[in-house]
């Protein structure tokens, strides 16, 4: 994981994405590795995937372990999908006078 984040810091987020993968891959309930993947898929544009992702991970947490997403999690969650909604209505036309 730390060089998924080294990546990231560095201003790579699809080597940070290919590294996070890496660490999920062998461990699925490492929570703050999907964090890093669902800031870097963010980071990369792709809000999204950000939320597919979080969304598939809180559906493993219920089926296999009946838990949640931890508050931090959830919160980066909210954080992203309250960014995405600004943007999209930045974009908006807005109405004339």
């Amino acid at each position: 994981r730390e060089l998924a984040e080294a990546e990231l810091a560095a201003g790579d987020p699809t080597a940070a994405i290919h590294w996070g993968q890496a660490v999920t891959a062998r461990e699925p309930y490492d929570e703050a590795t999907h964090r890093l993947l669902m800031r870097a898929y963010a980071a990369r544009g792709d809000d999204g995937l950000a939320a597919r992702h979080y969304h598939a991970f809180e559906k493993l947490l219920q089926a296999e372990l009946d838990e949640q997403p931890q508050p931090a999690t959830r919160d980066l969650y909210q954080r992203l999908r309250a960014g995405r909604t600004a943007a999209v209505a930045s974009h908006l036309p807005t109405k004339p006078d």
